[in-house]
């Protein structure tokens, strides 16, 4: 080891093109990560799809070279990966406020031969970002991946980049996002949750949502460009453009979401027209969530050109496969064994479904989120019906 920095506890991973030092991934007698205060320097190696990702995203969609940030860089595998794995990374700029993490930031960056187009530093995340919101030192990307929720990073990081670049940020707060716990969801995303059988798309809307919110202050917009859960977290990546016209669209894009669980009618409303507690079709109680994201959560067309560059990157070809068919501007999913029990008869397939919906004049889709549901803007009462219908 270099520096001042204990082996004990750090070894040699590879992930993609990289070699790399990071500590050892410790677990506990059920076989979850421990704490992630406990670990030295940050690294979680089933986060990997989230770096692939990230990979795919920036090969894909720029067309230039161009500088990323990273200012919660951990051991800095992501941004040394991008700068190994694509030729659209110039340079990198991996911060991070632990001082064992800014060495290891270094060790790897020289390992891997690219200390040269590094740039480490050992500073509060905020701090860093905020040094370079000044148009001449923007980022054309912005990689925000705390442990927890990243709404704290996210004003800072769309001052930090560039009008047309890109952020992308990750969550692993599922309860909070997916409102098994409301209240954290409310005080960090300045957002009401629903736990509905579709929380999961739910819980990326909000993220999309705030991540809109916090550049309208800053007279900025955005566009979504890709969005998913995967196991322990979610990722979305927008696109920043910079100007209070583009910011207004934005807005104009949030809205409400409510769900009855006695007719299992899903409703969107506009931002300024807030709903009732009482569902329109049949009476009951709804629950409410928002202010979130209503329109495409992904590009389609670009997801399919990262699916075609996936190669050996398996676990998020798998992903991208799903998202490619998916229509994210219809909100909301419908379980398939859910609407099974409504009208008592086994599960059909869900591409099944999806097929007997459009003949029927309706949008229909499966979800990457769940593969045993549909996405349609079929009314609750027609679904049932051609669920019934089918052999």
């Amino acid at each position: 080891m270099q520096g001042d920095i204990r082996l004990d506890g750090f070894r040699w991973y590879q992930e993609g093109q990289v070699r790399f030092l990071a500590p050892d991934f410790p677990a506990t007698k059920t076989g979850e990560p421990i704490a992630p205060t406990r670990i030295p320097v940050f690294y979680n190696p089933f986060s990997k799809p989230s770096r692939d990702m990230t990979i795919l995203l920036v090969t894909s969609f720029f067309d230039k070279q161009v500088t990323a940030a990273e200012p919660l860089a951990g051991s800095g595998v992501r941004g040394i990966r991008l700068l190994k794995e694509t030729d659209k990374v110039k340079e990198a700029y991996l911060n991070d406020l632990n001082p064992n993490a800014y060495k290891v930031i270094k060790i790897n960056a020289e390992v891997n031969g690219v200390a040269d187009r590094v740039v480490a530093s050992n500073q509060e995340a905020g701090i860093f970002l905020t040094r370079h919101g000044e148009a001449r030192y923007r980022f054309e990307y912005v990689d925000v991946d705390p442990v927890g929720s990243p709404s704290r990073f996210i004003e800072n990081s769309i001052r930090a980049c560039e009008h047309l670049g890109v952020v992308g940020a990750s969550a692993t707060d599922l309860a909070a996002l997916t409102g098994v716990k409301p209240k954290p969801c409310m005080r960090k995303y300045d957002t009401i949750p629903a736990h509905t059988p579709f929380s999961k798309e739910l819980a990326i809307r909000i993220m999309m949502g705030f991540l809109a919110r916090a550049a309208a202050r800053l007279n900025v917009g955005i566009t979504p460009l890709l969005s998913f859960y995967h196991r322990h977290f979610i990722r979305i990546f927008a696109q920043v453009r910079r100007g209070r016209s583009r910011a207004l669209e934005s807005i104009q894009n949030l809205g409400w979401v409510t769900y009855c669980s006695n007719c299992i009618s899903i409703e969107s409303t506009s931002l300024a027209d807030v709903p009732g507690r009482v569902c329109r079709v049949c009476g009951g109680r709804v629950a409410i969530a928002g202010p979130l994201w209503m329109k495409h959560l992904s590009d389609n067309n670009l997801a399919l050109r990262m699916l075609e560059k996936a190669g050996e990157y398996k676990e998020a070809s798998r992903i991208l496969n799903r998202i490619v068919d998916e229509d994210t501007s219809l909100v909301g999913y419908y379980p398939i064994p859910l609407l099974s029990r409504h009208v008592k008869r086994s599960p059909p397939s869900p591409k099944l479904v999806v097929e007997k919906l459009r003949e029927c004049g309706y949008n229909a889709s499966t979800t990457h989120v769940d593969p045993n549901a549909v996405k349609t803007n079929a009314p609750p009462g027609d679904i049932k019906q051609i669920l019934a219908s089918l052999p």
